[in-house]
């Protein structure tokens, strides 16, 4: 008898097929997550704060805060980005919101140097 080894539903439950059904037709297949993926995003999130707040300070608030730092150096962002990154990543296995957090994070160490 031919059938599926479901590893996700328990170790020894087969699921037999129809005769005119291939196994890749039953299963559902989850896109991998390439180590190549996130990169651009990472980088792109190293670079968001300044992309933000620079233009914001510069041009809508330039009288009242010079420093630069307004929205997007805060931990509110961060952790915005981090929960609807996590929330893509688990629903439709898409790293690049996830991504853009960690690259934000490290920016923000980095900037307090």
């Amino acid at each position: 008898m031919s059938g599926v080894l479901r590893a996700d539903w328990g170790p020894a439950e087969v699921y037999p097929l129809s005769p005119g059904l291939r196994a890749r037709d039953r299963i559902p297949a989850r896109r991998p997550i390439s180590y190549e993926e996130p990169v651009l995003p990472c980088i792109v999130g190293g670079l968001l704060p300044d992309l933000i707040d620079t233009p914001l300070s510069l041009l809508i608030l330039s009288g009242s805060v010079g420093s630069g730092r307004i929205f997007s150096h805060s931990l509110l962002f961060l952790l915005v980005l981090v929960i609807v990154g996590w929330v893509l990543l688990s629903r439709y296995r898409t790293p690049a919101l996830l991504a853009v957090a960690i690259g934000v994070a490290s920016y923000q160490v980095l900037d307090l140097m």
